[in-house]
């Protein structure tokens, strides 16, 4: 596990040096320009030319890790269990929103448990009752924040915090916190968010400390085409070597409008795992999904 962890921390330390090494951008010209007959030509405001740009871009590659001061994202997915023998077994509706205060700073309720990437299976309201593996109709919640420290030459990251009822009835409650990281440069977005969840209450019932690790790789194959590929690593810290899981999932995002994108991905949840029984192209799920911005 430690090598993994140093091989993660290895490869983020090597892309920020790519991308601070290269040249700076050129420095901004204030001074005056000369003054033609009979009026004093005016030179372009410093302030002007020095704004900085907005957290929201025009394409999915080009988007910051926050929404933006006054924006409400809402995200709804629909998960649909495809394993063999449990077709539609159940249906999940991981619902996620995210507001943003500032510019930097994000608040958010999701329902994906322990981080995994929305397409995975389990969290928010199932659908079909007991009869198609739900144990409840909605049973867990996420709150949390993003705060975004640093943005420069493609370069982002932030700091995430999150409240996780792994259970309404408060029965199992964890702390998660992490990094996220965003690497941009031309048509292509790299993002990962290391996090580690800590339970805060009976710690014998559930995962005392689980590690999540989802990574996402976005290719921009038009100004409204975003091919995306999700995966990582994921599983509890104790036994991780026997329990953990390595996700893939593949799916497209459209903007249908610059305030609208629809997509699909579909995901084998258990490609890789530490379970040796596992059989990996037996478990897999399709996720549908809108997602709604104000600005």
């Amino acid at each position: 596990m430690q090598n993994v962890g140093a091989l993660v921390c290895l490869t983020l330390v090597a892309l920020c040096g790519s991308v601070f090494a290269q040249d700076e951008a050129p420095a901004v010209d204030t001074a005056p320009a000369p003054a033609g007959d009979g009026a004093a030509a005016l030179a372009p405001a410093p302030e002007a030319a020095l704004a900085p740009a907005p957290s929201a871009g025009t394409t999915y590659v080009s988007r910051g890790l926050t929404v933006g001061a006054g924006a409400l994202q809402v995200t709804l997915p629909v998960v649909l269990e495809l394993s063999k023998d449990e077709m539609l077994k159940p249906v999940w509706i991981p619902l996620d929103l995210r507001f943003g205060v500032t510019d930097q700073l994000d608040v958010f309720l999701s329902h994906n448990y322990f981080s995994l990437p929305l397409a995975f299976r389990g969290g928010g309201i199932c659908i079909g009752g007991k009869a198609r593996n739900c144990s409840e109709f909605y049973d867990n919640l996420n709150l949390g924040a993003e705060f975004s420290f640093l943005k420069k030459a493609g370069i982002e990251f932030s700091g995430i915090g999150t409240l996780e009822l792994r259970s309404l009835d408060l029965r199992q409650v964890a702390v998660d916190l992490g990094i996220g990281f965003k690497y941009s440069g031309g048509p292509v977005a790299i993002k990962a968010a290391p996090q580690i969840g800590i339970a805060v209450n009976k710690r014998d019932e559930q995962a005392k400390e689980f590690i999540a690790v989802p990574v996402q790789v976005a290719l921009q194959a038009t100004h409204e085409l975003a091919v995306l590929l999700d995966t990582g690593f994921f599983g509890p810290r104790d036994d991780f070597s026997q329990e953990y899981a390595v996700p893939v999932g593949v799916g497209p995002a459209f903007a249908v409008m610059p305030i609208l994108d629809v997509g699909a991905e579909f995901m084998l949840p258990l490609l890789l795992t530490g379970n040796k029984d596992n059989k990996a192209f037996d478990t897999r799920t399709l996720m549908i999904y809108a997602a709604l911005r104000t600005k």
